[in-house]
């Protein structure tokens, strides 16, 4: 029987996921289908309302684009410092570093990432908004649905790395093997 405690968390996770992306669960997602199925569920949700006009690329399609054709496109990564201290994808830039130098894309042109795909379609609407002649993608699922897609992270010394900053525990979707972070740099917490 579940304690209190646990009920009380399972059901503050329910609230969570419904008031960010209009769904409910019945319970936590637990294994890796489940997780992805959810994931799914909150981007397309997040998609519908905010960024309809973005186009996507899925995490197994990005991996195999990357692997064959490294620098193809450039990578930004929509999260704060804290969230990129923990994790980011290899070769990827920051929001801000990719504002300020304003590099010309390659042919894969700007595929945009944040921790489920919310934050980095806002941007890529942006990008749009300003050149509709843009190559503009955001990755479906996030930095969630590319760790589930077999890709690789690297911590901010550029090492590998199985941890990855989710944001929040509602976001604790990472495939089996990897630990979600939350928290400030220096006050990180590993989360279940």
């Amino acid at each position: 029987m579940a304690s209190l405690a646990a009920k009380a968390k399972d059901a503050m996770v329910g609230v969570a996921n419904a008031v960010a992306t209009g769904t409910v669960f019945d319970r936590r997602p637990q294994t890796d289908a489940e997780k992805r199925a959810a994931i799914d569920k909150m981007f397309a949700k997040y998609k519908s309302r905010s960024f309809a006009e973005v186009a996507d690329v899925t995490g197994e399609d990005l991996v195999a684009e990357l692997a064959t054709a490294p620098g193809s496109a450039v990578v930004v990564d929509c999260r704060i410092p804290a969230e990129r201290e923990v994790a980011t994808i290899p070769n990827s830039v920051s929001r801000e570093e990719f504002e300020r130098t304003s590099a010309a894309p390659g042919p894969g042109g700007i595929v945009c990432y944040c921790t489920i795909g919310y934050r980095s379609g806002v941007f890529g609407k942006k990008l749009l908004e300003g050149d509709s002649e843009l190559r503009v993608r955001n990755l479906h699922g996030g930095i969630l649905e590319w760790c589930h897609a077999g890709g690789a992270v690297v911590d901010s010394a550029n090492a590998p790395t199985k941890k990855v900053h989710v944001y929040g525990s509602t976001w604790n979707l990472l495939p089996e093997g990897f630990t979600g972070v939350i928290g400030e740099a220096g006050k990180f917490h590993e989360l279940d």
